[in-house]
C-alpha cells in the first residue's frame, strides 16, 4: 500500500480503474468527490496540516489517497494486446523519479503501447512519478524485466526491430521508417546506454541538433522520439 498524491494522479488512477484506491483523503475537491462517490470508494476530509503530513510535505493540492502498488505488466500480456503492431520505449537505467514521470507522461500522450524498465536499476513507479507524469501514468502499462539486452533479443525473435538513442549513431531520427513492431531504447540521464544493451539492438540513431551541445536530458529525447516516430507510424500507409 502507498499514498498518491497530486489531484491529477488521483483523477487519472479513477478514471483508469487499475489500481485499488482503499480511501481518499481531501480538503475539498468535487470532481474528486463526484468520481470517488460513483465509484464507492471511502472519502475522509482533512485540514492542511494532517495532509502534509499524511504526504511527508509533498505538493499534495489538497488531495491525497491510500492505494495499491502500481499495477504493472508482464510482457507477454503486452505481447499478446499488441501482436501485430507495437511501439515499445524501454528504459535502460532511467534512475530520477521526475525524468522517469516525465517519460510516462510523453509516452503515453504519443502513442507508446508500454514502457520497459530494468528491474535493478531503474526507479520505480512512486507516487513522485505518478505526480510527474501528471498521472499518465495511471493508464500506461510498465513492465519490470530482469535483463533488458535478453529481452530485447526475445523481442527480434517476435519480430521486433530495436532502435537505440546514441549520440554517436549514424543514423539520424528523421530518418527511421518505423517497423510495426518497434522497441527504442533511452539510456541512463548520465552513462546513456550500457554497451550489452547496445549491442543488442538493430539500429542505432541520434538526434539532429540546430547547435552543437552535448545532448538533450532523457526526458527531452523521449519526447522528441515519440513525437517523430508517433507521427510516422500515423501517416504510415495501413
Amino acid at each position: 500500500m502507498s499514498i498518491l498524491f497530486g489531484k491529477n494522479p488521483i483523477l487519472e488512477a479513477l478514471k483508469a480503474n487499475r489500481r485499488k484506491i482503499h480511501e481518499i483523503y481531501l480538503i475539498e475537491d468535487a470532481e474528486i468527490a463526484s468520481l470517488a462517490n460513483r465509484q464507492k470508494i471511502p472519502l475522509k476530509n482533512i485540514d492542511k496540516n494532517k495532509l502534509d503530513s499524511l504526504t511527508e510535505g509533498a505538493i499534495h493540492q489538497g488531495v491525497a489517497a491510500k492505494v495499491e502498488g502500481f499495477p504493472y505488466s508482464s510482457l507477454d500480456e503486452v505481447l499478446s494486446k499488441f501482436s501485430t503492431s507495437c511501439f515499445l520505449l524501454v528504459c535502460d537505467s532511467i534512475q530520477d523519479p521526475q525524468n522517469l514521470g516525465a517519460i510516462c507522461r510523453s509516452a503515453y500522450c504519443l502513442g507508446v503501447d508500454a514502457l520497459i524498465l530494468n528491474r535493478d536499476q531503474s526507479a520505480e513507479i512512486t507516487a513522485t512519478v505518478s505526480k510527474a507524469s501528471a498521472g499518465a501514468v495511471e493508464h500506461l502499462s510498465v513492465v519490470k524485466v530482469t535483463n533488458l539486452a535478453r529481452t530485447l533479443e526475445e523481442l527480434k525473435e517476435k519480430g521486433f526491430w530495436s532502435y537505440a538513442a546514441d549520440v554517436e549513431g549514424k543514423t539520424s531520427l528523421d530518418q527511421i521508417s518505423p517497423s510495426p513492431k518497434m522497441a527504442v531504447v533511452i539510456g541512463n540521464e548520465g552513462k546513456g546506454i550500457r554497451r550489452l544493451v547496445l549491442e543488442s539492438c538493430d539500429v542505432r540513431f541520434s538526434i539532429p541538433m540546430t547547435r552543437s551541445f552535448n545532448s538533450l536530458n532523457a526526458a527531452q529525447a523521449a519526447t522528441v522520439i515519440c513525437y517523430e516516430i508517433s507521427k510516422k507510424r500515423t501517416l504510415a500507409p495501413k
